[in-house]
């Protein structure tokens, strides 16, 4: 009863006080709203802002030119400095996405986790770092962190279909924000998680799992172990060169615990921002994770993981890593890999 149903509430709600005060609270405290406001005005020409017409919807378009203006602070080089952060995340945040897709293969109709596109989307609207405390938080209540991915029940086709999807939904589109630097590009990105539904489907619709019996557990193995590849390189490419220059690696990728002042920059301002938004959505992440120990035994090997892991090959692949181990990716048989 305690560790099922009460420990969640203790940890997850405060941390996601701590993630409004970290994220908002700092922001507004920083007046991020005021230094975004000038870039969101009508201006002539058009291209001196980013308030341009998205969807034809004047009401909506400003609000999406808030995300567009944020996200150009930092991937838009200034003065020849590139900020590779959000590289970082898109890469380093793969794990997040799939573990999330694939929740909703063991979840019931009525089961709030059961719709992983309204989550991905509240992730892009409200942040990572205030969402996934709360995704975290129900993960637990309604699994208590025991059942594992359906994996081995998943067709050859739905398999191939999540594949596809990731692919066209979501690498295809952080690629292209990152090396394009389009504000309209930047814009479709915000919605990557509709992307990422509408190329399951339509693939589905072409491939019906109806019309294959064919296990797709090789593929998600696949899928597995190339989304841990991927936010591990990101990590050793990005990070790794930076251990020996603490002060860059701060600047880059360690937030401050004090809210930045009004006289800094907006970009200073985004990067304070989301460098918590990571750390606080990925620590959800890892703490739910530790739910799926079966014994005291696990649970400090687990959290022995997350301590030597993370530092090495990045949160996001540790994560990725132990989901692997979880979901029997690294076991020949059909049940997981026991740590006993």
């Amino acid at each position: 009863m305690f560790k099922n149903y009460v420990l969640p509430f203790i940890l997850f709600v405060p941390l996601t006080l701590i993630a409004h005060r970290f994220l908002y609270v700092h922001a507004d405290h920083a007046q991020m709203g005021h230094k975004l406001a000038p870039q969101c005005q009508l201006q002539d020409p058009p291209s001196l802002s980013f308030r341009l017409s998205y969807t034809g919807l004047p009401g909506l378009d400003a609000q999406i030119c808030n995300y567009v203006a944020v996200f150009h602070s930092v991937i838009v080089p200034q003065n020849q400095t590139h900020i590779p952060i959000i590289s970082y995340f898109t890469g380093a945040g793969a794990p997040y996405a799939l573990l999330t897709i694939l929740n909703r293969y063991q979840r019931r109709f009525r089961d709030p986790l059961a719709y992983p596109t309204i989550w991905l989307m509240l992730t892009q609207i409200f942040s990572y770092g205030l969402t996934y405390p709360i995704y975290s938080l129900l993960w637990v209540l309604t699994s208590q962190g025991r059942l594992r991915q359906a994996i081995r029940s998943i067709t050859r086709a739905d398999a191939e279909a999540i594949l596809f999807a990731m692919v066209i939904g979501g690498v295809i589109p952080s690629i292209d924000m990152v090396y394009m630097l389009d504000p309209n590009v930047t814009w479709l990105w915000q919605i990557y998680p509709v992307f990422i539904l509408v190329a399951q489907h339509v693939y589905l619709i072409f491939r019906p799992p109806s019309q294959t019996f064919q296990s797709g557990y090789s593929l998600m193995r696949f899928i597995y172990i190339a989304c841990f590849a991927v936010a591990s390189l990101t990590h050793i490419i990005l990070v790794w060169p930076l251990f020996w220059d603490i002060p860059a690696l701060k600047a880059l990728f360690i937030p401050s615990t004090t809210p930045l002042e009004p006289s800094a920059t907006l970009r200073l301002i985004v990067l304070h921002f989301l460098k918590w938004d990571f750390l606080l959505g990925y620590f959800a992440a890892a703490l739910s994770s530790l739910w799926s120990a079966h014994s005291l035994y696990q649970l400090i090997v687990m959290a022995l993981w997350y301590a030597v892991s993370s530092p090495v090959i990045g949160i996001g692949a540790s994560v990725m890593g132990l989901a692997m181990w979880r979901d029997g990716i690294l076991s020949k048989d059909e049940g997981s890999l026991h740590l006993e």
